[in-house]
């Protein structure tokens, strides 16, 4: 699905590349946009993919993986027992050189013998032979011996390769299981982080959209409570105008009850026929009076205040 994708994203890119270049642009810059458009898109694309499609392709390659180096595995096994079986090859060959060097050291000393005291027979392993038969032996013995050396050469240096080669695919498969573990680790970390980053992200959205469903009610909360003291305030500026006028009233209501009280005390007193008929007083006399009615006045005008 990808690579469908990855080709239509390309074709559509390619598409406007011709255009821009029809338009009168530079195919560098076409081309450049092509790229840049190319990259851009697959790599949103690629950003958009599920986190369970990541992980289940993830997960297949890992057991894709994990299949080659089982399968690299087995084959440095098979490798293994390869080189022990031409380790004993070469064991084998070099034991039967060292046969037939022995022999040749026997024979040498029998023949030469043979040789010197010119005899036509020579007795070799508790037999009697010919001494030219015996020569043929020991012919055969010097040819089985150079093709011993011989063989034994090219199995030393095909062992040496195949030794060399198999430490370097051991080297590799042991690369390649590390890094296999080192991948199954980091998978199993990355999905454990993801998990969390998933919890802390819901956990993150519920904290935001308990902010937001509180934020309403609690402005709400706040303006009925700025609207109270609003009342409130007003209220009590409201009382201390009407305790002020009110105590200008009372003081006002005082000083008129005063002069009314004495009104009303100088209209008895001129009523009265008992004041009428009375002689008028001293002078003195009558500048005490005035004096008691200033005294009292002035008590009763700060009683009223």
């Amino acid at each position: 699905m990808m690579k469908s994708l990855a080709k239509t994203v390309t074709g559509a890119g390619l598409v406007v590349a011709l255009f821009m270049v029809c338009g009168g642009k530079s195919v560098r810059d076409a081309f450049g946009y092509l790229r840049a458009c190319t990259e851009t898109t697959i790599g949103n694309v690629a950003e958009s993919v599920p986190w369970p499609v990541l992980v289940k392709k993830l997960e297949a390659e890992l057991a894709e993986f994990e299949s080659k180096v089982v399968e690299q595995q087995v084959q440095l096994d098979l490798s293994s027992q390869q080189i022990e079986r031409r380790r004993t090859d070469l064991g084998q060959l070099v034991s039967r050189a060292e046969r037939v060097e022995r022999l040749l050291v026997i024979c040498h000393a029998v023949l030469d013998d043979a040789i010197h005291g010119q005899r036509a027979t020579v007795s070799f392993s508790g037999s009697e032979m010919p001494l030219t038969e015996f020569q043929s032996a020991i012919d055969d013995l010097i040819a089985q011996r150079e093709s011993s050396t011989s063989e034994l050469t090219a199995i030393r240096e095909e062992l040496e390769l195949l030794e060399k080669e198999h430490a370097q695919a051991k080297a590799a498969v042991a690369e390649a299981q590390r890094a296999l573990r080192a991948a199954k680790s980091e998978a199993r970390l990355l999905m454990s982080q993801h998990e969390h980053a998933e919890i802390e992200d819901s956990t993150v959205r519920v904290i935001m959209a308990t902010s937001d469903n509180l934020k309403v009610p609690q402005e709400s909360m706040s303006e009925g409570l700025g609207r109270m003291r609003d009342r409130v305030a007003r209220l009590k500026a409201r009382n201390r105008v009407l305790w002020a006028t009110a105590s200008g009233d009372m003081a006002g209501r005082k000083l008129l009850a005063g002069l009314s009280r004495i009104d009303a005390l100088k209209e008895i007193h001129n009523a009265a026929p008992l004041e009428k008929s009375r002689p008028t007083q001293p002078a003195a006399s009558q500048t005490r009076a005035d004096h008691v009615n200033g005294v009292t006045d002035a008590a009763t005008s700060r009683n009223d205040d």
